[in-house]
């Protein structure tokens, strides 16, 4: 496991708002990332069925440890465009497998499939992310992105 990957995994455990979903990190390497999100009452829209929003909040998220398990620790990375397309319900699991289709110095653009429990897919997503470097370590680590 490289540096960037261990890092990741760690910065997973420290963000309150997955853990307020209840996601999981169900694997993790250098431009990859499966997190996988149970349904629960509180993620449900009006009829019953995984909340649209709760879906693209996990695919945001699955891109976004994909590309910081390839990157510098002291390197932020902020969403600048995202496009979700549904194509089902998810009724009981939500699996999220991103795959970063570029990275570069300043943007990394990564592909993510939605799946149910079951296998089907319910929703495909290409998000981007602007990569810069943390304001307190800007001068030094600019080029660590």
């Amino acid at each position: 496991m490289t540096d960037a990957v261990a890092w990741a995994r760690q910065k997973f455990e420290t963000v309150a708002f997955l853990k307020f979903l209840g996601a999981r990190l169900d694997h993790l390497e250098a431009d990859h990332c499966r997190l996988s999100l149970p349904l629960r009452e509180e993620l449900m829209q009006a009829y019953g069925y995984m909340h649209g929003g709760v879906i693209a909040a996990l695919a945001d998220s699955a891109v976004a440890f994909a590309i910081y398990a390839a990157t510098s620790p002291h390197c932020q990375l902020l969403t600048v465009d995202m496009n979700i397309h549904y194509l089902s319900v998810v009724r009981d699991l939500a699996l999220a497998d991103a795959r970063i289709l570029r990275r570069g110095n300043t943007l990394a653009v990564g592909e993510v499939k939605i799946s149910d429990g079951g296998g089907n897919q319910c929703a495909r997503a290409m998000v981007t992310y602007i990569l810069r470097a943390a304001k307190s370590t800007a001068a030094k680590r600019e080029a660590e992105c």
